[in-house]
């Protein structure tokens, strides 16, 4: 029996990481550092079309040609805020957070798979409650579970016929709790809480590095919530997403907090 390199520590206890896992996280390093240089040198670039964008709006009459230009200034805009972002965890810098209605959050990810879901006949359901729900959370960070948790559900559900993708969000003592459930084939139980483990995965060698869950798991503990794998109650698999809501960190750690200043 082949040993482990050695024995590592996680959130859930102690496990063995194989040289191979050892050689995957030094690969995952290098195009790190290689996506770091590429989105800094992005970014550089967006800038100056943003430049001769600006210019060229300051110059056209034409109101719908005058439209056409603000939309693209917006999405290259955009592009920018999510490069600097990138760059700022590459530099281990704190993410910054504000109060953000979760339901907003939620529906952004699947807005830009929007195309996707309709071309491979995903049903998406939503409950929201009509109210905002406040918490106070870093958008981008949050987004990238919301964006993994749906992706997994994607890889599921072309497994099947009934391709139904549902989002339910509720306020329950003090917390904002997202379930996220879709009618795939599920997640056998044994399965169930090593998923979370980095680099445990269930899909065939080559489609996954067993690291989306992991990170997910990660950013919600960061924002003091929890996030675990469920049963579906008709099958398939679920997701609850927990988070305190803004209401209560300002009740336990003062107003600063809760508006994301401390």
């Amino acid at each position: 029996m082949r040993r482990p390199a050695f024995i590592t520590e996680g959130a859930d206890g102690m496990y063995p990481v194989s040289r191979e896992h050892i050689g995957r996280i030094e690969r995952l390093a290098c195009i790190g550092e290689t996506a770091t240089e590429i989105v800094h040198d992005l970014n550089n670039q967006l800038s100056v079309l943003l430049g001769y964008i600006a210019i060229a709006r300051e110059g056209c009459s034409d109101d719908v040609r005058a439209e056409y230009l603000d939309g693209i200034m917006d999405a290259c805009e955009r592009c920018c805020r999510e490069a600097r972002r990138i760059l700022s965890f590459a530099r281990g810098a704190g993410a910054e957070r504000q109060r953000q209605d979760l339901r907003a959050m939620v529906m952004r990810p699947r807005e830009l798979h929007a195309r996707l879901l309709r071309e491979e006949r995903i049903a998406v359901r939503t409950r929201f409650p009509d109210e905002r729900v406040e918490v106070v959370a870093n958008g981008f960070e949050l987004g990238q579970v919301v964006c993994n948790i749906l992706h997994n559900a994607r890889h599921e559900l072309l497994k099947v016929t009934r391709r139904v993708f549902e989002v339910a969000c509720v306020k329950r003592e003090g917390k904002a709790v997202v379930r996220f459930h879709d009618s795939g084939p599920g997640i056998e139980g044994e399965h169930r809480e090593r998923i979370f483990e980095p680099f445990y995965t269930t899909k065939p060698g080559g489609e996954g590095t067993g690291l989306g869950l992991s990170i997910a798991r990660r950013i919600v503990e960061a924002h003091g919530g929890t996030l675990r794998a469920d049963e579906g109650e008709d099958g398939g698999a679920a997701f609850v997403l927990a988070l305190p809501l803004a209401k209560v960190l300002s009740e336990y750690c003062g107003s600063a907090l809760a508006d994301g200043f401390a």
